[in-house]
């Protein structure tokens, strides 16, 4: 590049010296020197552009790091949902352990207060069957008794 623009300006120097010429006017010679000059300088620029742009080494180094630094959250990521998985299923044992110990409670609470019930209710049937029984015992033993006492009574009238 540098011989390059060495070069242009060489031709930029000896082009500026007008000379007479039958086909181009000196305005016109001027206006290309001008316009080639603006090219020039374009490409000057251009090429310290290029300088700045990075080489494919630097961008293959690059897209590497990023790659390292993706990998290292990805795993990161990986290991906080691990740790999240491992905690959500440790609270979901703990709560399935206790609702059980709850419903093992309830129930035992239940089967007392239903064996306390199906005690009581045991109880007030044989204290009523015996009631009953009694009464009926009563009703069917006096009149049998009143019948067999009249049975002896008229017999003995019967021997007197």
């Amino acid at each position: 590049f540098q011989e390059a623009k060495r070069i242009a300006e060489q031709n930029f120097a000896a082009a500026e010296k007008p000379t007479p010429c039958v086909t181009i006017t000196e305005a016109n010679w001027k206006a290309m020197i001008l316009t080639m000059k603006a090219q020039a300088e374009m490409i000057e620029q251009m090429r310290l552009t290029v300088k700045d742009i990075p080489s494919k080494e630097e961008m293959v180094s690059f897209i590497n790091q990023t790659k390292d630094i993706h990998l290292s959250y990805e795993q990161m990521w990986k290991d906080e949902l691990q740790d999240r998985e491992k905690t959500w299923k440790e609270e979901l044992e703990s709560q399935a352990k206790n609702w059980q110990e709850d419903m093992t409670k309830q129930v035992g609470n239940l089967n007392g207060q239903y064996a306390s019930a199906l005690e009581k209710t045991r109880t007030e049937l044989q204290k009523q069957m015996q009631e009953n029984t009694e009464k009926l015992y009563h009703r069917i033993l006096t009149p049998c008794l009143l019948t067999t006492l009249l049975a002896a009574v008229l017999t003995l009238l019967r021997i007197l």
